[in-house]
C-alpha cells in the first residue's frame, strides 16, 4: 500500500500524540501513526490471539490466521488457535478498510508449544459401543452447526466463569485413542482430530451446573456421545458447550444470565464416569476454556 493510502486511513488528529510502546508478549506493526497490536501471551494450540487496531479512520474488518478469519468488534478481534496448530512462526493478516479498497497488514507471530494435557478417560465396552452408532455422526454434525452460529452482538463480557466449583480433572488437548473403536472427534462435534476439545470436572452426580456467561441457548437436548447437552451462545463467536448432564433445566431459545442454572451433572452419553465436560468454541474452533477464564 502506498503511503498516501495509509494517511487517508488515519483518524484526524492521530498525528498529535505518540503511540504507546509495545508491551511484553505483544507484536506491533505501525503504519504512520496507526498500529496493529497482537497479544501473543496466549498464542498456543487451543489458545487465543487478541488483535487490536487503533488510529484508523475506517477501522478493520477481520484478522486472518492460517486462512481462518475472525471479525473485529469495537477495534478488537479474538483469533482462535486450533489445537493442531504447529508451534513456530505464523503469518497473521489484518484487513483494514481504505478508500482504495480492502488492504492487508501482515505480522509474524510465534505460536508456542502446548503443554501436556494428560491421558484420556477409558471407556467400558458398553459405553464405547455407542461410538459406532450411526446416530453419532448425525449428532456430531448437529453440534458442529450449533457452535458455528453466533450472534454478532456480545451478551457476555469476558472473562467467563467456571460452570462448577471444582478443579479441572482432564485438560484441553488430551489425546483420544480407544482400541477397536472409530474416531471419536468427528462423531462428537463434527471436527476432525483426536484431541480432547474441552476440560472435564469430576463432580458428583446431581451437582448444579451454571452458565459460564450470559447468552442464548441454541441447543438443549440429548446427543449420542455428549449425552444431555446445552449450547450457549455468548455472542461475537464465543460459544459454551456443557455435556454429560443428568438433567436440563433450560430450553433452546432461552436467554440466560451469567451463573444461571443450566441443569445438573451426570454421566450421560459416553462419559464413562460422572463428570462435566465444558467445551468453548471461538468462531467455530475449539479453544481451551481456561483461556477465557481470564480477561482478554
Amino acid at each position: 500500500m502506498k503511503r498516501r493510502d495509509w494517511l487517508r486511513l488515519l483518524v484526524p488528529g492521530a498525528l498529535a500524540g505518540a503511540l504507546p510502546a509495545a508491551a511484553a508478549d505483544e507484536v506491533v506493526r505501525r503504519f504512520g501513526r496507526a498500529s496493529v497490536r497482537a497479544d501473543v501471551s496466549r498464542a498456543r494450540p487451543g489458545g487465543v490471539l487478541v488483535v487490536r487496531v487503533s488510529g484508523l479512520r475506517r477501522g478493520a474488518a477481520s484478522a486472518i490466521l492460517d486462512g481462518r478469519r475472525a471479525p473485529f468488534h469495537g477495534g478488537r478481534a479474538l483469533v482462535p488457535v486450533p489445537a493442531d496448530t504447529l508451534p513456530g512462526t505464523h503469518k497473521l493478516g489484518v484487513e483494514v478498510r481504505a478508500r482504495s479498497g480492502m488492504q492487508r497488514v501482515a505480522l509474524s507471530v510465534t505460536i508456542a508449544a502446548g503443554s501436556p494435557a494428560g491421558a484420556a478417560r477409558l471407556l467400558s465396552p458398553e459405553v464405547a459401543a455407542r461410538i459406532a452408532d450411526e446416530g453419532s455422526v448425525r449428532d456430531g454434525r448437529r453440534l458442529l452447526a450449533a457452535v458455528r452460529e453466533s450472534a454478532p452482538k456480545a451478551a457476555q463480557v469476558l472473562p467467563l466463569l467456571a460452570p462448577v466449583a471444582a478443579p479441572v480433572a482432564l485438560g484441553f488437548g488430551a489425546a483420544l485413542a480407544y482400541v477397536d473403536q472409530p474416531a471419536i472427534g468427528p462423531r462428537f462435534d463434527g471436527h476432525y482430530g483426536e484431541v480432547h476439545r474441552g476440560i472435564d470436572y469430576d463432580v458428583a452426580p446431581g451437582s448444579v451446573v451454571r452458565a459460564p456467561g450470559a447468552g442464548v441457548v441454541t441447543l438443549a437436548g440429548e446427543l449420542s456421545l455428549p449425552g444431555l447437552t446445552a449450547v450457549i451462545d455468548h455472542g461475537q463467536g464465543l460459544v459454551s458447550v456443557l455435556c454429560h448432564l443428568a438433567r436440563l433445566d433450560v430450553r433452546a431459545g432461552e436467554t440466560l444470565a451469567a451463573a444461571a442454572v443450566v441443569g445438573v451433572s451426570g454421566e450421560s452419553g459416553i462419559a464413562g464416569t460422572p463428570h462435566l465436560h465444558w467445551g468453548v468454541y471461538l468462531h467455530g474452533i475449539a479453544v481451551d476454556p481456561v483461556v477465557v477464564l481470564t480477561a482478554l
